[in-house]
């Protein structure tokens, strides 16, 4: 399923339909986004691609760390990595 580019012409229907369906992308992206960073995580990936640690491999990829002030990296639950 793809994001419905945003037309400021719609009707409220398709609106709805289409908003429903973007947010149920985004969902999906993100479940996917939180398994594969607990992969690079889990087999400590990030080493391999020359960072020395997953805080710095986050924040080069347009993350923040933690506490930053910003978006925070939600960090995968323990039970999705281990």
């Amino acid at each position: 399923m793809r994001a419905v580019p945003y037309e400021s012409d719609r009707s409220a229907a398709r609106v709805d339909r289409s908003l429903r369906r973007s947010l149920a992308v985004l969902d999906e992206a993100h479940l996917y986004s939180v398994l594969w960073f607990g992969g690079v995580i889990r087999r400590r990936l990030f080493r391999e691609f020359g960072y020395s640690s997953i805080h710095k491999y986050a924040t080069d990829h347009g993350e923040r760390e933690p506490g930053s002030g910003g978006c925070e990296v939600h960090w995968p639950r323990r039970s999705l990595i281990s």
